[in-house]
């Protein structure tokens, strides 16, 4: 936890409110929405469909755990992974990359499939180039750590060792973990890779192997196995930016499975429902 320093080190610097740090994650979903919303705009979407595939997408583990949890900012993680898979500022990429792996380390397992997903077909762009540029987004990272390990801070390789060890005790649920971080949003990312395997098999076959082997990885390292299956959000948004633009009946379909279609927060071998909309709502017209 002594590396995820950047929302405290903000939250001192601006006086050390702590009702700021229970509503930085909140904003940092806001942000996100607000984001998502307006590449689905850019890429053809009328504003209807838009909010419909957003509502779908968005109904997802970055945004349960955000305002779910206390002071877990993992919106923001998924924020900075989006802009690293579609942002056209160089800048915005660079702060990125410089920022979110000290909100949370998942962004390096993020990395691969956002970068793999901005050169997506990879046909103008060399395999060189990119493995490059996938250094340089790790490398404040890396860069960080090691002069940590120098200064006798190191990582927790005894934690992450026995987590490793203790990794089987939960796997099992792990696919239950993996679905419940995007369910129906998934849609979209499956129905374009087969649409596009055949004329870009190895590119698809890259990018899906590159998104999904840091999960995998991940999933030993940390108990908190929805939490890793987050990094998938620009996959997921990537499902829904094709040629074909989708269809505002399928979106509609997509916002309802996810919407009421119960969910689940999944640690370990925790199984904490999530309310769908319907239930909710039945209990904001009782009260």
């Amino acid at each position: 936890m002594r590396w995820r320093f950047v929302p405290q080190v903000f939250i001192y610097a601006v006086g050390r409110d702590h009702l700021l740090a229970l509503a930085l994650p909140w904003f940092g979903a806001l942000v996100l929405a607000v984001y998502v919303l307006r590449t689905l705009r850019e890429r053809g979407y009328d504003p209807y469909t838009a909010i419909l595939l957003g509502t779908a997408l968005l109904s997802s583990a970055p945004i349960f755990v955000s305002t779910g949890w206390l002071s877990f900012n993992d919106a923001w993680v998924a924020l900075g992974a989006m802009a690293l898979a579609f942002s056209r500022g160089r800048a915005v990429v660079i702060i990125s990359c410089a920022i979110c792996p000290f909100i949370d380390e998942r962004f390096i397992f993020a990395i691969p499939g956002a970068l793999l997903i901005r050169y997506y077909p990879f046909t103008e762009v060399r395999w060189a180039g990119i493995a490059l540029r996938m250094m340089a987004a790790i490398a404040p990272f890396l860069i960080c750590r090691a002069i940590g390990l120098a200064l006798g801070r190191g990582g927790p390789s005894e934690f992450l060792l026995s987590t490793v060890k203790s990794s089987t005790s939960y796997l099992w649920v792990a696919p239950l973990a993996l679905w419940m971080a995007f369910r129906f949003a998934y849609i979209p990312a499956i129905q374009r890779a087969q649409s596009e395997f055949s004329p870009h098999r190895a590119a698809v076959i890259v990018l899906i192997c590159a998104s999904l082997a840091p999960v995998v990885v991940g999933f030993t390292l940390a108990s908190d196995t929805m939490r890793t299956a987050s990094i998938l959000f620009p996959l997921c948004l990537w499902g829904m930016l094709g040629p074909t633009l989708i269809e505002r009946k399928w979106a509609l379909w997509l916002a309802l499975g996810n919407l009421v279609v119960p969910a689940a927060h999944v640690t370990a071998t925790k199984i904490v429902p999530i309310n769908s909309a319907l239930i909710e709502l039945w209990r904001l017209l009782r009260s």
